[in-house]
């Protein structure tokens, strides 16, 4: 019985390193995503719908700013949990105003950076973050 409780625990002692490597995977695609909106940002000004304050500009520049924050959030797996339901926030938010005029080849991208956010909410950042050595206690000797 000890031992087959061993081998189940070694087991769950991956899932930590998958969620690292997506946490570490999405930071990255999220990070490339903000530049390459900084980049094109004269571009993106004439098509981007002003959500906040009624402007494109400060709609773009605070949003892209949340956007890197939290890529550097989930990449530190620190306030992970809240950092994943402030990016499925904002794909809600993006297939609401795609899905219409698009139909869903447009928004599958979304729906997928959506399903791995869910995920991030339910699993938390793991044994290897930020969060998991702010928040365990410590053996002391």
């Amino acid at each position: 019985m000890i031992v087959k409780l061993g081998r189940i625990i070694k087991q769950y002692r991956k899932i930590d390193q998958a969620i690292l490597i997506l946490r570490l995977l999405i930071s990255v695609l999220l990070i490339v995503h903000v530049v390459r909106k900084a980049l094109d940002y004269q571009l993106l000004m004439d098509s981007y719908p002003p959500l906040l304050f009624n402007s494109p500009r400060a709609s773009f520049i605070i949003l892209a700013s949340v956007e890197l924050l939290c890529a550097i959030s989930i990449c530190a797996g620190l306030w992970i949990r809240f950092a994943a339901f402030i990016m499925l926030l904002g794909i809600i938010v993006d297939i609401i105003l795609l899905y219409p005029a698009i139909g869903w080849f447009g928004i599958e991208r979304q729906v997928l950076y959506g399903v791995v956010y869910i995920f991030m909410m339910l699993s938390g950042a793991g044994k290897y973050a930020l969060d998991y050595h702010f928040t365990t206690k410590r053996e002391e000797y």
